[in-house]
């Protein structure tokens, strides 16, 4: 028996019926459901999410005014309500660079509010957060995040009164001429809510 999993529509796929002796088991089924979870436009068009995943690693020296990353923007509707959620992979060559981040939005915004935490791996220490009414910055120093690779992670909501843009924003905390990347797999989730 085939194990295809066969697009009917958008949201149907047709999961192979199995003959006699074909030796299906519960395992086999668990798999083609697995493999159907696995189908990201399934996910996305089930969920109403907007997922965009970094392709390549960006990176950024003697820059400390977060500017849009190259990748991690979405379009949003007007009249919406999305959460979000974004995680950034972090490699930190200079010692002083540090790093910092925010959100922005090109379209007109009745509200975001987001809470942003930079991890430091090697010390398992959680550094600044900040919540903001508006748009507002987050950061930690190079002294405290050093010269290893961690991660920081922003989520919050955001109601449009208009259409445009949500994107992630970053930079190095203190200009450094060292380079700070945000690696590849990085990625901004927004959901309709």
């Amino acid at each position: 028996m085939s194990t295809d999993l066969t697009p009917v529509d958008e949201f149907t796929t047709t999961i192979p019926v199995p003959e006699d002796g074909d030796g299906m088991n519960s395992n086999s089924v668990n798999v083609a459901f697995q493999a159907l979870a696995n189908r990201t436009e399934y996910n996305s068009k089930r969920s109403g999410a907007l997922t965009v995943v970094k392709s390549a690693d960006e990176t950024k020296a003697s820059d400390n005014t977060p500017g849009d990353d190259s990748e991690l923007l979405v379009a949003l509707e007007a009249s919406s309500t999305y959460r979000f959620r974004a995680l950034l992979f972090i490699d930190n060559d200079g010692a002083t660079a540090g790093f910092r981040a925010q959100m922005d939005c090109t379209v007109a915004v009745t509200s975001i509010k987001y809470s942003g935490k930079i991890f430091d791996v090697s010390t398992d220490g959680v550094f600044p957060a900040h919540r903001s009414v508006l748009q507002g910055q987050f950061s930690a120093t190079g002294g405290e995040i050093g010269t290893t690779e961690t991660f920081a992670e922003i989520e919050g909501t955001v109601e449009t009164s208009g259409a445009g843009t949500l994107s992630v924003q970053w930079a190095q905390n203190t200009a450094d001429a060292s380079d700070t990347t945000v690696q590849r797999n990085s990625f901004l989730e927004a959901v309709k809510v």
